[in-house]
Order: C-alpha cells, then sequence, then structure tokens
C-alpha cells in the first residue's frame, strides 16, 4: 500500500513499477511509475498520465565535449506521439549529410524521404529509398549548421519525419521522410553522419516529447 496523506485531498501515494490495483487507491491517489519515469492520477477506476495534458516534455538535451559518431537518445517511453529535434551541429569532416535513424532500424528499405534543396537560390529535388536513414540536410566541417526536425510517432502508421535546416549561406534544406515501420513506436532516436564521421566538441541539441 503507498504512504497515506491524512490532512488533504491526496489519500495515497505510490512509487513502484506496476499500476496499484487493490491497494488502497482512491480517486485522488498518485503514482509515480519508477520504470518509465512518469507520474499519474487515479480517477475512481483508471490511472491517468499526468504528462498526457502536459505540451511538451524535455527527453534529451546537451553539448558534446568530447568528439562522437553518433548522437541517440534510447530508452524512450511508450505513449509519446511526437517529438521535436533541434540540433546545432559542427563536424570533423566536409559536407556531410545528417543521418536520422529510429531504434537503431539501419535497413536500407527502411526509410523513404524526399528534399528540396537551394544554394544560393537555385533549388533541386532528390529523392532516395535506398540510402538506409531519413537524410535531415547536412553538415559542414567548422560551419555550425541547424537542424529543426518534427516527427510524428502514431501507433500502426508509418513515422513521419519533416525537417528544415541550412548550412553556410545560401544552403537550405526542407524535406519529409518516413519510417516505414507500422509495428514499433519509436523508442531510440539517433542522429549520425554520413561515412561515420565524429561530431565536433561543442555541437549542441535537444529532444522534446508529447502527448495528444
Amino acid at each position: 500500500m503507498g504512504a497515506s496523506i491524512s490532512s488533504g485531498s491526496v489519500r495515497y501515494v505510490f512509487t513502484q513499477a506496476a499500476a496499484p490495483s487493490g491497494e488502497g487507491e482512491v480517486e485522488g491517489s498518485l503514482w509515480y511509475d519508477t520504470s518509465v519515469k512518469e507520474l499519474y492520477t487515479y480517477d475512481g477506476s483508471s490511472w491517468n498520465s499526468v504528462i498526457s495534458g502536459v505540451p511538451a516534455v524535455i527527453l534529451g538535451s546537451g553539448t558534446l565535449t568530447s568528439t562522437t559518431t553518433s548522437i541517440e537518445l534510447s530508452g524512450i517511453a511508450s505513449g509519446y506521439t511526437w517529438y521535436k529535434v533541434i540540433l546545432f551541429a559542427t563536424s570533423e569532416a566536409a559536407l556531410k549529410s545528417l543521418y536520422l535513424r529510429f531504434n537503431n532500424d539501419n535497413a536500407a528499405s527502411a526509410y523513404k524521404w524526399e528534399n528540396m534543396k537551394t544554394i544560393n537560390a537555385t533549388w533541386s529535388n532528390n529523392v532516395d529509398t535506398t540510402s538506409g536513414a531519413i537524410i535531415c540536410g547536412d553538415i559542414e566541417g567548422t560551419n555550425r549548421s541547424s537542424h529543426v526536425i518534427d516527427i510524428s510517432n502514431v501507433a500502426g502508421k508509418q513515422k513521419v519525419a519533416s525537417y528544415t535546416s541550412s548550412v553556410l549561406e545560401g544552403y537550405f534544406y526542407q524535406g519529409t521522410g518516413i519510417w516505414t515501420n507500422t509495428t514499433d513506436e519509436i523508442s531510440v532516436i539517433t542522429l549520425s553522419q554520413q561515412n561515420i564521421e565524429n561530431f565536433s566538441i561543442g555541437t549542441s541539441w535537444l529532444i522534446v516529447g508529447g502527448k495528444w
């Protein structure tokens, strides 16, 4: 049974991995799920996630203090229906593509993407179905690039990522890609570079998730 709080409207507070059932829970009880790090309230018949009423939650962020070939957020709890990834990146290599993958899936047929690229006001169109990732623009050496990626994570549907990015003056990208998996929710988000190049020190990122 959870700890009793007798002076207020909350009757019991539970801290455990499994949802309390028949443990004295009453309407207004609180349960902190230690397995997914989320808070729930009890309405008298079922437990409801407090996060579902929050527009967005920061799932991960950081700034590199050493070089690395990938930036990965793993162990994402189920139930998030959208994500936003913001990346400001530099690389130890010349112009390389930014790869976005989900759940460590790098199968060539798992992703499809299309983008429009402009170089000094000249537009070109690119389409790919065999790269094993969604390409979200380019990263160019010490020239800091910016990338904003919006991801949908609807159960039973292909996962869609739309993005805008820029690198160097006059280089802009807009595009959309899909992860063709309709079975699994996204639990891992990975950013890497073409040819497994290193992200440089100072590269920073923010990953936000939300529930509709």
